[in-house]
């Protein structure tokens, strides 16, 4: 961390909501997140970092445009070094749609969208914003009724997080 020239963010936290709007889906909330992975990926090495071939078994392609259907796609059907962002969340008690045996075909033709969290559909809208094509989720991305595939990804997990290019909390 020696190479990565850190200044902490300062001002109140009253100064910081008229700053970035009241809503984090304000212009200004955008313009802030945009600028500050910009300025990660330009200014911190650690942040350019382009280097890793590594690919998650499964990510969602999230499309290029806020009209495009998102859908399920193999990682080994995307060149080596491909970018793709994680989504680190808490599933909580509810029954979000996740990845089975029985909708994997599905999956791949298109998400179902109306049956998506908003969180997931907020989430590509993140994704695409910040110019990365391909997200990972977990519920999305392993087959939750599979314990072969979820003893071979959960293992993973750590490649997955390690390799993605960012990671959206």
């Amino acid at each position: 961390m020696d190479d990565v020239d850190f200044k902490p963010f300062e001002c109140s936290g009253a100064s910081v909501l008229r700053h970035l709007g009241y809503s984090t889906d304000s212009p200004q909330a955008w313009a802030a997140a945009f600028n500050w992975h910009r300025e990660c990926t330009r200014g911190h090495k650690v942040c350019r970092r382009s280097d890793s071939m590594y690919l998650p078994a499964r990510v969602v392609d999230v499309g290029k445009y806020v009209f495009s259907s998102p859908s399920l796609i193999l990682g080994s059907e995307l060149e080596p070094g491909t970018k793709y962002a994680t989504l680190s969340h808490c599933w909580g008690h509810s029954t979000q749609t996740r990845l089975l045996q029985s909708n994997l075909s599905s999956f791949r033709q298109k998400l179902p969208w109306k049956k998506l969290s908003k969180t997931f559909k907020e989430v590509f809208t993140v994704t695409r914003y910040l110019g990365i094509r391909y997200l990972w989720i977990d519920s999305l991305c392993i087959i939750q009724d599979s314990p072969e595939d979820w003893a071979r990804e959960s293992s993973a997990m750590s490649k997955v997080y390690s390799n993605g290019y960012c990671n959206i909390a």
